[in-house]
């Protein structure tokens, strides 16, 4: 046993608070706040530079590094004897502090999530079972052994029925202990630590939940839903001599793009080979003949979507879609529920730490404090931060923005000793197209012309490039103000002094 206790707690803070969130706007912070620390009254100096920004409901909110701004977490170690003396630095064994995310459950309370990693795959939010979960060290190395029953499968699942979360690490960020001479000068011992509000850390798996027969209700064309047979416009016509943008094949065209978009009805996978394997055991009549559903689909897809006339010119459009049983529908909505679940994985439904805007947190510390005897060190927590949120990317702190130079493009001089520090390597199609006719091009009309085998490789000055396009915003600025009457907000210009040469 140690032979006192220990309590962490915020420094120059009442007695059981959690760690004081400073808010620092130097380049160098961290030791800006190591220099103010180690001088006299310089732990009140520090605490003046508290985090104190709130949201329009009062939160307390923490900004990115984008912002220019760093928030750092201080705490105070001491013993809990008379006189409450720091504690001696080489009795910590390690320190960091954690930041969990609260949610609510049924009734209002709240309910706090770790960050989590099993083995090397990220699980992301985990919310804590019970209080006492909370408490345990985050690295399970330092946790105290459970009671074993002899056997690793039985070990597991006693683990789980009693809520603890197996082989789950949670994600730390490392408190360090001040200097010696800022110890001395503060009688404290006092520890500091980068708080992390940004992470391109995300879970291995997709988030999102499993969609069901109930949520295609409304959603699927009504082609695909029981019932019928239905017309199908423009019968017996060539599919390359119908019009995409023809009103009467409007609704055809909606049913297109939701297979070969929505539902990658005509692509690689597994799912999509099924569907388009359920497609095709319907089938259309036609003068020449029936043709497999899936098969037809699929080549009025190319024709009419991606205006490929390749392989098309006998394609006729069916006189109507065939009646469908409600077996055939739910077979139908189950392949495309396969599809569905398969797109969004696709598309990276994985998790990011901090992705959700608006989300609520809390910081956390603990020092793990060595023994006398030979012991395993003890994990001590301090108590929760005030709840944070975290300003998105494009909020404003009232920072000074960041100045970027243009060159003055109207000096014949610096147009003369401008030099292109860029190139693109150019396929012969593109740069055929790039030498047509700019009207065609635009009314897309454009022409890749004849291939003669040549690539090319075209350079550019990114000053120039940088300058095209500030003046590309800017006239798109004056066209959306119309709309959204924003130029008093987004752009604002005042004169300063310039230099004389």
């Amino acid at each position: 046993m140690v032979t006192h206790d220990v309590t962490i707690q915020g420094a120059g803070a009442a007695p059981a608070t959690g760690p004081v969130i400073l808010e620092r706007t130097e380049q160098d912070f961290l030791p800006a706040v190591l220099d103010r620390l180690s001088r006299e009254q310089g732990l009140s100096d520090v605490m003046k530079s508290a985090a104190n920004h709130r949201d329009a409901n009062g939160v307390l909110k923490l900004f990115q590094p984008i912002h220019r701004t760093f928030h750092i977490a201080l705490l105070d170690a001491s013993c809990l004897s008379f006189g409450r003396p720091r504690l001696d630095p080489a009795k910590i064994a390690g320190a960091g502090l954690v930041v969990r995310r609260i949610s609510t459950n049924g009734t209002g309370g709240e309910v706090r999530e770790a960050w989590m990693q099993e083995d090397r795959l990220f699980r992301g939010w985990v919310p804590f079972p019970n209080a006492e979960q909370e408490s345990r060290d985050p690295d399970p190395a330092f946790r105290r052994p459970e009671l074993s029953a002899g056997h690793v499968e039985i070990n597991r699942l006693l683990a789980m029925q009693a809520g603890h979360a197996v082989n789950l690490r949670e994600q730390q960020a490392p408190l360090f202990v001040a200097p010696p001479d800022i110890c001395r000068a503060t009688g404290r011992t006092l520890l500091y630590g980068v708080i992390p509000v940004t992470s391109s850390e995300m879970t291995e798996s997709p988030t999102f939940p499993a969609f069901t027969e109930k949520d295609l209700e409304g959603h699927l064309h009504r082609y695909l839903t029981a019932g019928g047979p239905r017309p199908l416009p423009f019968a017996g016509s060539a599919l390359t001599t119908l019009n995409p943008d023809a009103p009467a094949l409007a609704d055809f065209m909606v049913l297109l793009k939701q297979l070969a978009i929505e539902f990658d009805a005509f692509g690689e996978t597994v799912s999509a080979q099924a569907l388009f394997a359920g497609l095709n055991s319907l089938a259309f009549t036609r003068e020449q003949g029936t043709i497999k559903a899936g098969d037809f689909l699929k080549a009025a897809s190319a024709v009419l979507l991606e205006r490929d006339l390749s392989g098309a010119a006998s394609q006729t459009m069916p006189g109507e879609w065939p009646k469908m049983s409600e077996a055939q529908a739910s077979m139908l909505a189950k392949l495309v529920l396969g599809t569905m679940q398969t797109r969004l994985s696709q598309l990276g439904g994985g998790q990011g730490r901090f992705g959700e805007e608006g989300r609520r947190y809390r910081v956390r510390a603990f020092v793990r404090v060595k023994h006398d005897d030979r012991c395993p060190p003890e994990t001590v927590w301090s108590d929760y931060s005030e709840p944070f949120t975290i300003a998105p990317w494009y909020d404003n702190n009232g920072a000074p923005p960041v100045q970027i130079s243009l060159p003055d493009v109207t000096d014949k001089g610096f147009l003369k000793r401008l030099k292109p520090n860029v190139a693109f390597a150019l396929p012969e199609g593109l740069f055929n197209l790039l030498q047509g006719d700019a009207k065609q091009l635009s009314e897309g009309k454009g022409s890749t012309g004849p291939k003669l085998g040549i690539q090319w490789l075209c350079s550019f000055s990114i000053p120039l490039i940088t300058i095209c396009a500030f003046i590309v915003l800017n006239i798109f600025l004056q066209l959306f103000n119309l709309i959204f009457q924003w130029l008093l907000y987004i752009k604002i210009c005042i004169p300063i002094p310039g230099r004389k040469s």
